[in-house]
């Protein structure tokens, strides 16, 4: 397999030494121009667990690959994922590049893994070495990304669509003496017509003492939000008819609370379904219709300052459109296409964006200003390659006790590769190993 290019060193705050991206192409210099990368590796669609699997080497089955050894002060670029647990992959319900659950802490993050249709956990202590933890008894059969609700402060559950039935399948666990989470038990939801894609979780506040946070589900029928307890079960937000009916869907669905639950999801126009806790019915509402067909993952933040403002985010043919409002909207258009988008505030007036481009990663920022402007800070050149994951962006702590935006994401087949921003340059830096 093909190893990624090396690229420039560029020196960064702090003592961590950081790879900048590449330099942009003659043919991408011109303003406005869209991207249009070549990755060098597979080009083509991301796999899927059965391409990964055909593409395993024998020894890459039989054992569990370490990271090489790093300095301690930076946290290595990739680490190595561990072999399948079972003897074949099994197939999700749907192709979706996959996306990793990780809870982060002041010693060691832990990371919870599709290999293989199996749930697999991981422990990257010190930022430098990386074990594997003995999975609880009894296979999933995954059937999406894994999402992580913290529930207390050495509690949490993760949630996926599970098994042939496609039931959501909620794992709960508990951190140890030696501050490993530990597996305590599940349960199993069984709805009609089945779970369709990745479970959403909606952040901000629930306005309910008794919900420590949201969670939306695709169903056969339209989708389902639930509000999650502090035992990690499951309720239904709205009273009466809980789902709310949606038609054919183009992308993965986003959301946020605010108290409000609000779901949004990729149509022509885009449909927003809202409910207040304990209403008896969704509410909805369409956005106004933007310059292209939404046809990708949609991707929603909201900003306070001055006021409540969503900013919406998707995929739409060889562009971005960008939806920002609450009650009106504007809508514009960025001049490249962005997948599998994650986002997320960096100061309270600056959000950070990281999406993929093909095989590679582009991402970018916007500020609010204090009258509601918004001014987007476009991308650098696309960087990276191998990228056959979405990103996920979480709050990492450094070896010296200061918090940074972290993002990890799959690459390869069975590499999970680690990136930082850097908030005086905005840009997202690969460390070394």
């Amino acid at each position: 397999m093909a190893k990624p290019k090396q690229v420039k060193k560029a020196p960064v705050r702090r003592t961590r030494a950081a790879v900048a991206p590449e330099p942009a192409p003659e043919s991408l210099e011109a303003e406005g121009a869209p991207f249009a990368p070549e990755p060098s590796w597979a080009p083509g669609k991301l796999l899927s667990p059965v391409d990964a699997a055909a593409l395993r080497s024998p020894d890459e089955a039989a054992e569990i690959a370490l990271p090489r050894a790093a300095p301690r002060q930076v946290r290595p670029t990739a680490t190595m994922l561990g072999a399948q647990l079972g003897s074949e992959p099994l197939p999700r319900g749907r192709f979706a590049p996959r996306r990793p659950a990780v809870r982060s802490g002041p010693r060691a993050d832990d990371i919870f893994a599709e290999v293989g249709g199996d749930l697999a956990q991981y422990r990257l202590e010190n930022g430098t070495t990386m074990r594997r933890i003995p999975p609880f008894e009894g296979g999933l059969q995954m059937r999406s990304s894994p999402v992580l609700v913290p529930t207390g402060p050495r509690t949490f559950s993760l949630y996926c669509v599970a098994g042939s039935s496609r039931m959501l399948w909620a794992g709960h666990y508990q951190e140890g003496d030696s501050g490993t989470p530990v597996f305590v038990g599940s349960k199993a939801m069984l709805v009609e017509g089945g779970c369709l894609g990745d479970p959403v979780l909606l952040p901000g506040p629930t306005g309910r003492a008794d919900a420590v946070a949201r969670l939306a589900v695709r169903i056969t029928g339209g989708v389902v939000i639930y509000d999650v307890g502090k035992d990690g079960s499951l309720k239904p937000t709205c009273s009466g008819n809980f789902v709310l009916p949606i038609g054919e869907v183009h992308g993965r669905i986003a959301g946020l609370c605010d108290p409000i639950a609000n779901v949004f999801v990729p149509q022509s126009p885009l449909k927003n379904g809202f409910v207040n806790t304990g209403d008896s019915k969704y509410g909805e509402r369409l956005l106004p219709p933007g310059p292209g067909e939404p046809n990708g993952d949609m991707c929603v933040i909201n900003t306070t300052v001055p006021k409540t403002i969503f900013h919406l985010f998707v995929p739409s043919g060889q562009k971005t459109l960008y939806f920002r409002g609450a009650d009106t909207w504007t809508i514009e258009e960025i001049p490249f296409r962005l997948d599998g988008m994650a986002a997320e505030h960096v100061t309270p007036s600056r959000t950070v964006v990281l999406g993929r481009v093909g095989q590679q990663l582009c991402g970018f920022s916007f500020d609010v200003a204090s009258d509601g402007k918004v001014k987007l800070n476009l991308a650098a050149p696309p960087f990276g390659q191998a990228i056959t994951g979405d990103p996920v962006l979480f709050r990492a702590y450094a070896p010296d006790g200061d918090v940074h935006l972290a993002a990890i994401v799959y690459a390869e087949v069975n590499k999970l590769l680690y990136l930082w921003y850097d908030h005086g340059a905005d840009s997202w830096s690969l460390l070394p190993p």
